[in-house]
């Protein structure tokens, strides 16, 4: 079996930026992206995201809901 490929963009963003209208006032559109910044050493599915206007660090990870399957 050939082995098969899967890849996910995920776009977030922070809709309650505390410098959100400013953020728009200089040119930016809609609410101001979360961009990755870091991503853990042992754990490479948790990311940290900083917002690119008000520089707020958050923590995101993924996990997979179901089993997978090993090679």
């Amino acid at each position: 079996m050939a082995p098969t490929e899967l890849t996910l963009a995920i776009h977030l963003d922070h809709q309650n930026c505390p410098k959100g209208d400013e953020y728009r006032a200089n040119g930016g559109q809609g609410f101001p992206r979360l961009l990755p910044v870091l991503h853990e050493r042992y754990n490479a599915n948790r990311t940290y995201l900083k917002c690119e206007a008000c520089e707020t660090v958050i923590g995101h990870s993924l996990v997979n809901a179901t089993e997978t399957e090993s090679s």
